[in-house]
């Protein structure tokens, strides 16, 4: 059989996202948790 990979990725902050320096942040680099 085949191994099959799982890519899970999940935001990595909690924080409250609204317009202007945190929409710009998350386009600049996406901060996520690879599992």
């Amino acid at each position: 059989m085949k191994e099959k990979n799982i890519k899970v990725l999940a935001p990595a902050t909690v924080s409250n996202v609204g317009p202007g320096f945190d929409i710009m942040g998350f386009a600049l680099h996406l901060p996520v948790e690879e599992m």
